[in-house]
């Protein structure tokens, strides 16, 4: 009898534990939030895991699938390429800079004495380059390359220049700096009536090199008034953030017809050409946005695993050149312009939910990370 109790109590003893153990698995292991192919798994903090696990870990999950957000330390040794796609008057040049002189490096980026504002950013582990972008590499596929364009001539750069093994291993992340399309409309404007022309920038789609009209005569538009601006219905700046995120070859590239009222774009090809700019900005492995100079900061860091030096400064709008300029604006001119920027406004706003929803999902990690 004794025998036989002390088995039943083993038995029951053995049980309990291994049904704690398979309790303590399904409670404390870490899950990974969406694809492990695309996603980085969530390790849950050790503390109050169990309060998290069913509440703010289906909250991620949700904010990460919802945001099409892809979280991985930026492999600068390995064939990782970060890409930047440089628009007109959207902060680029600030942040551009900040690229090359004020992130935390292994080997930091060389400035090159002969050449004006140039840096070599090169791997710790290699002479290769990291870094695609106007202070590293130049405009090695054209001045202010769009999207199209960069996707055009890339690939055929990076094959001339690694070998094959390290050329397929090659993923390239894209990013970008998006800015308020009045704001970015006038301040090209303004940089334009200034002698700004970009006429050495490139135009190729579907292999083909185009050569855009121009709104001018002579040597440049200086002195151009805004509603001369306005008029000319090939401006380059009129959604320019839209073209130049979107892939022209899904929407029969340049299309220029004086006939068209609104601004060069259909009602058909406009919507076309959104949906595209939406998706490849999805697609991009970061973007920020000029007016959210210490979010886009950490939403970098954040993403890449790379830690700035120094904090990047925000100026105020109306201390900026184009909000000096909107002050004056007269209601038909702002009426003007928002027309002449109705794609790049739907865009902006739906890059700005997506911002702050990215954002929202670093902020729920970092805060469970203090438990």
């Amino acid at each position: 009898m004794f025998n036989q109790r002390v088995l039943v109590f083993l038995i029951v003893v053995t049980a309990v534990i291994c049904l704690a153990y398979r309790v303590h698995l399904f409670y404390y292991s870490p899950r990974p939030v969406g694809p492990t192919t695309s996603y980085e798994v969530l390790v849950l903090p050790d503390k109050q895991r169990i309060l998290y696990e069913n509440k703010t870990t289906r909250l991620l999950r949700d904010l990460l699938q919802s945001s099409y957000l892809k979280i991985q330390p930026f492999k600068i040794n390995g064939d990782d390429i970060m890409v930047f796609l440089h628009i007109q008057k959207t902060g680029g040049t600030y942040f551009g800079k900040n690229l090359v002189t004020n992130l935390h490096l292994e080997r930091k980026c060389d400035k090159v004495v002969s050449m004006r504002s140039r840096f070599m950013c090169k791997r710790p582990n290699s002479d290769e380059f990291w870094l695609y972008a106007r202070y590293s590499t130049g405009w090695v596929c054209g001045l202010h390359a769009d999207w199209t364009t960069w996707n055009s001539c890339l690939p055929k750069l990076l094959k001339s220049r690694l070998s094959k093994k390290h050329f397929n291993e090659t993923k390239l992340l894209y990013i970008t700096i998006l800015r308020d399309p009045v704001d970015r409309f006038l301040s090209e404007f303004k940089h334009v009536q200034r002698g700004a022309t970009w006429l050495s920038s490139k135009f190729v789609c579907n292999n083909k090199k185009y050569k855009l009209p121009i709104c001018y005569k002579g040597a440049n538009w200086s002195n151009v008034s805004l509603s001369g601006f306005l008029n000319c219905p090939y401006n380059l700046a009129f959604n320019r953030q839209t073209r130049m995120l979107a892939n022209l070859t899904e929407v029969e590239c340049y299309i220029y017809d004086n006939k068209i009222e609104e601004f060069n774009y259909s009602q058909q090809y406009g919507k076309l050409m959104l949906e595209s700019a939406k998706r490849n900005l999805r697609s991009m492995a970061y973007f920020g946005l000029v007016e959210y100079q210490r979010e886009s900061q950490y939403l970098f860091e954040k993403t890449f695993g790379l830690k700035f030096k120094k904090k990047l400064t925000q100026v105020p709008g109306n201390e900026t050149i184009s909000g000096e300029t909107s002050s004056t604006l007269t209601t038909r001119l702002l009426l003007r312009i928002r027309k002449a920027t109705r794609l790049d406004r739907q865009l902006y706003n739906y890059a700005k939910a997506l911002f702050f929803r990215r954002l929202k999902y670093f902020e729920k990690v970092d805060e469970m990370g203090k438990f």
